[in-house]
């Protein structure tokens, strides 16, 4: 890594804005007025946290990347900015038709409660969830070419953080279908891209958070169908 060293810093706090931000919402349940939560008021913060995250990233890896192709670099950029919509967008329409929804309980069956709940758990969690996703992608591509670094605890660590509230996001959220094919198959890119240029794993350290990330994620999801016979969400267990 030529001209920054601190890309291994960067994943590390990627990693744990964007669980900390994803998982803590549920266990603020204080009611602050109108069944709006503390809960509520972090999520709010949610794409203000990640995004600029997610934005330092990128341009870290342009820094050490100077000589990426125009077309390269014009397909990373519409990829990252589509996913960062898709997040926001998602991330909102989930926020405000969750906080709704705890108004409409006695409702359920109507057309309002199932408007709602498609809002809140089906389109909110598909747009948030896939813009991660092709977040990630972006980042990749970006990130293919990057100069042999070591990598360090703080990617590791980063990279387990990611992992756990990716599952926990697919789990919670129903999008199980979508993210966990997700993993497998930017799993299965890292490693063919791997193969193809015959690069180790620890010569790339966004390669390698990533590849960390979705081996993790994926071990996580097949042990919670395993233990549990399918993919229960943690409210259904009564957990959160």
């Amino acid at each position: 890594m030529s001209k920054d060293n601190n890309l291994p810093t960067w994943l590390f706090l990627f990693g744990c804005a964007y669980a900390f931000m994803h998982v803590m919402p549920a266990f603020l349940i204080y009611d602050v007025k109108h069944h709006l939560t503390t809960g509520d008021l972090l999520n709010f913060f949610t794409p203000f946290v990640v995004i600029p995250i997610v934005g330092k990233l990128y341009f870290l890896l342009r820094e050490n990347l100077p000589t990426l192709a125009e077309r390269q670099t014009r397909m990373v950029q519409f990829i990252l900015l589509f996913s960062s919509i898709l997040y926001v967008n998602g991330q909102g329409m989930n926020l405000s038709a969750n906080a709704i929804a705890r108004h409409l309980s006695a409702m359920k069956g109507s057309p309002l409660y199932w408007l709602d709940y498609f809002f809140d758990e089906t389109l909110g969690h598909i747009f948030w969830h896939s813009g991660m996703v092709g977040i990630s992608v972006a980042l990749l591509l970006v990130a293919a070419n990057l100069p042999s670094a070591i990598i360090t605890w703080q990617i590791f660590a980063g990279a387990l953080f990611y992992s756990f509230a990716y599952f926990t996001d697919a789990v919670e959220g129903q999008t199980v279908p979508l993210l966990f094919p997700g993993a497998v198959v930017i799993l299965g890119g890292i490693l063919y891209y791997q193969k193809k240029t015959s690069r180790k794993f620890s010569q790339n350290p966004v390669m390698f958070f990533f590849l960390a990330s979705y081996v993790l994620a994926i071990l996580l999801f097949l042990i919670w169908w395993i233990w549990q016979g399918g993919f229960p969400q943690f409210s259904e267990l009564g957990w959160i």
